[in-house]
């Protein structure tokens, strides 16, 4: 039961830091380019440059968190949260003990072979 405790604490734990990155890594998948405002857009726009410089990622990823927390508030990186939690923890739970479990079966077996890696029946 204690491993269970502890798999399900790794497992919010380890939510409740990524959880903002992923929301991140997620609207930069699903937002076109063009609908992230950039400084570099707009200063190209106003010289009559069509074609606008190529952004760098971190430029891209600055700009839609400043633009997120503009809009939406700091709220807008916890949406799901709870349920990514649930099941995050769930199955960190689940993976610790049926890791613990293969582990344990791995060294009992293990014990049962002779030196040569034969089985001994004593």
């Amino acid at each position: 039961m204690k491993y269970a405790r502890a798999g399900l604490i790794a497992g919010t734990a380890a939510t409740l830091l990524t959880h903002p990155f992923d929301i991140l890594k997620t609207r930069l998948q699903t937002t076109p380019r063009s609908a992230i405002s950039v400084k570099a857009n707009a200063s190209a726009a106003a010289l009559g440059n069509n074609t606008a410089p190529q952004r760098s990622a971190s430029t891209t990823l600055i700009s839609l968190t400043r633009e997120m927390l503009s809009k939406e508030g700091a709220g807008a990186f916890l949406d799901g949260l709870g349920l990514r939690c649930a099941r995050k923890a769930a199955s960190s739970a689940i993976g610790t003990i049926s890791n613990l479990k293969l582990v344990r079966a791995y060294v009992l077996d293990e014990a049962s072979m002779g030196a040569k890696g034969f089985i001994c029946f004593s």
